[in-house]
This record gives structure tokens, sequence and C-alpha cells, in this order.
């Protein structure tokens, strides 16, 4: 059946008269640690999209270079020249009235407001992932079913109490199912989700992640609101169970170009690793730039965000945005986080203080011309409690320029 359809789809093709468009996307980051250090990260993409009736194939052509004092790579040479997208998208059938589509190769998959999934803007790569999604669409929203390949694997901590020196364990990449959808009333959108994560079935590493879980989008005159909940269940390796959980929710007004907001967050953290469960949350590969504040201090592991949100207008063409985060630990004697979800220490069994620190974002958003945007930062981070046995107590600071273009 499916064959059929593939041969039908190419006969239409090939009858049918295409159309071709070609863009560009250009993304320059300046960033500024400290005074001390800076780093210039770019990247180029050229795509180009041939659509016919029905069905479309997309090539995305990717560059990326990287330079300055503050580097990760050993050369300024290109760090990143490959193929970051390429897919066909084409109808397979229709169901209850509702057209569905199939999108097969190398693609970008963004998941809720990019918490879960992320196209990754701020990273040097971007992320794309060899998939399948098959989407179902109607007037009021649509479904989606995804299998996504991970060539990287995911790094975890093994959970053996006796463990002293090397205690994390890496898979050799990791399959991922996801089925989502939307559908939308007058004031209200809710978005029903479910992502399973397992380790590939050639690796020896046992791990299954299953999390449900949903967000519920909405506003009623100038207020809006957006509330969601996720609970985890599986295995974290062969001899620990998962248990893990997180909640958002957000208030706030709203006039043309004003928004004023409170926010909090919660993702459960591990406070015991004697207990054979592991209740981490496990963030998956959602945006960090931005969503936890604007330095990239913490991680959505073992994290409360207490933040107030401001946008102002300035003028036509630019806006001004502060927040004011006040971060802390879900679990006093639990792992701490980097942005990527890395662990970087681990806060002592007689440690009771959650905070983690205070942070205080600046932001300038200015479009002079269509398709180009800039955006100049700054970003104070005041460590607190556990953050300070490994981040010191002065203040941290991180500046940058990001400027995109696209046409």
């Amino acid at each position: 059946m499916l064959i059929s359809a593939l041969l039908l789809n190419t006969l239409n093709l090939a009858v049918a008269e295409p159309q071709a468009d070609v863009g560009v996307y250009g993304s320059w980051q300046t960033l500024v640690f400290g005074s001390d250090s800076w780093r210039q990260q770019q990247r180029v993409h050229l795509r180009t999209s041939v659509k016919w009736d029905n069905a479309e194939a997309y090539i995305d052509f990717m560059d990326a270079r990287i330079w300055g004092s503050e580097i990760n790579y050993k050369t300024n040479k290109d760090t990143l020249a490959n193929l970051y997208q390429g897919y066909v998208r084409f109808p397979v059938f229709t169901l209850g009235g509702v057209k569905h589509t199939v999108q097969i190769g190398r693609q970008e998959f963004v998941l809720n407001d990019q918490r879960h999934f992320a196209p990754g803007f701020w990273a040097l790569g971007g992320r794309s992932f060899d998939a399948a999604v098959l989407k179902g669409k109607w007037d009021t929203g649509y479904w989606r079913a995804a299998v996504l390949q991970l060539t990287n694997g995911t790094t975890f901590l093994s959970g053996d109490p006796n463990c002293t020196e090397d205690c994390s364990i890496t898979t050799d990449g990791n399959l991922m199912f996801i089925v989502h959808g939307e559908n939308n009333w007058d004031n209200l959108s809710v978005k029903p989700y479910f992502i399973h994560q397992r380790s590939n079935p050639e690796v020896d590493v046992y791990r299954r992640i299953y999390s449900p879980g949903v967000l519920m989008t909405g506003q009623s005159d100038s207020i809006f609101y957006r509330a969601e909940g996720v609970y985890q269940f599986g295995q974290e390796s062969d001899d620990e169970a998962h248990a893990a959980w997180m909640g958002v929710g957000e208030l706030g007004y709203k006039k043309d170009r004003f928004k004023l907001s409170a926010y909090g967050e919660i993702n459960s953290g591990d406070g015991n690793p004697n207990d054979d469960v592991n209740n981490n949350f496990e963030g998956f590969i959602g945006r960090y730039h931005g969503l936890r504040g604007w330095s990239d201090q913490v991680g959505a592991t073992n994290l409360r965000d207490y933040s107030l949100k401001l946008q102002v207008p300035l003028k036509d063409n630019l806006v001004s945005k502060i927040e004011g985060h006040q971060f802390q630990m879900d679990q006093s004697t639990g792992n701490l986080y980097t942005f990527n979800g890395e662990v970087y220490g681990t806060a002592p069994s007689t440690n009771t203080d959650r905070n983690l620190g205070k942070e205080l974002d600046l932001l300038l958003v200015h479009k002079p011309y269509d398709g180009i945007t800039m955006k100049w930062g700054h970003s104070i981070f005041l460590p607190e409690g556990a953050k300070q046995e490994f981040s010191g107590d002065k203040p941290i600071h991180f500046s940058y320029l990001w400027m995109t273009v696209k046409q």
C-alpha cells in the first residue's frame, strides 16, 4: 500500500508544474564574557525548495564558523559545513476528512514553543534530525507522529551508590517517538503530547523514558496565561527506575506590544541517589537561551525559576525587554546542571539552601529593515548557595550582539 502511494505520488510529480524558491538565512553572534574574552560565531544557510501541487522537495546547506579569544575548537576553520536539512514531503491519505502528509529526511522538529525540541537558533550548528513525520491538519489544529534518530547519545548518571569516580553513562544515540497535537478554540489552545526516548537497540545501556504532557494557552481581552504539566516514568538504567515531573505557569497582561507577566517553573531533581528511583527531569533537546534567562547559567533539571518579565515598545521597530529571575534547586542536595544538560557539580548532603542565584536580563530588539533583526543583550548573574561553590561569588556578566538576516 505504501509503495503504491509512493509510485502514485512520483507520477503526479512528474506531470505537475514545479515552482522553485531560493532563500538565505544568516545568524551572527558576538559574545563577550566578563571583560577579557570574546567569541564570534556565525551560521549561513542557503536553501532552496521545489513545490508541486501537493508536494515539496527542500534542501538547506549550512556553513558554520567560530573565532575569537574564547573558542571551543582548535582552529577557526570551518567547524560545520553540511546538509542541514534535506527532505521530501508529499500527501499519503485522507482520513475522516483530514488530509495527511509525510515528511522524510533530515529536518528540524520543534515541539511546544521549543521547550522540549528546539531548532537551536543560538547553537553554532543548529539542530536537525533524520526523521519521518506524519502530519494531519484541519481548520482548528493538527496532529503529528514522528520518529527521530539521534546519533549523539544522552549522558546520565549510573545510579550506583558505590560509584566514586566516573559515574556517568553515555548512550550511543537514542530513538525518539513522538505523538502530539493542537486544537484551538476562540480563547484557548490545548496541546497534548507524548514523548518516548529509548537508547538505540544495539547498545547495552537500557534506558526508557515515557513523557506524557499537556500545554494550555489562552487570552481573554488583555489577560493571557499558560499552563503546562509533564509526568515522566520508565527506566533510567537496568537497576534504576525513572519518575520525574515538570510544571510551568505564566499569567500576564498584554496590550499592543506592551507585555507584563509573572512566570514560574519547577523541574524535578533527585535529592537521594540511593533509593533506586531517579527523579531528574529529562529536558530532551529544548531551547536554552532566553527560556530560563539569557545568560545560560542553569539547566532544565533540578530547577525552579520564579521571574517577572516586562516588554516595552520604544519605537515602531524597537522593543526593550527586562527580566528578573530567582533560580533555585528543586532538591537542595541534588545535582547542578548546565544549560545543555551536563552535570557540573553536586550539592553536599548537608546543603539546605535551594537558591542558585539571581539574574537580571536587559535586551533591545531592533528590526531596522524587513528580514533583519538585531538583539543587544546584557545579563548579570549573582551566584548564591551551592552555585557559589562552583562559580564563585562574584557577579557573572554576559553581553552579546545577535544579528539575523532572512530573505
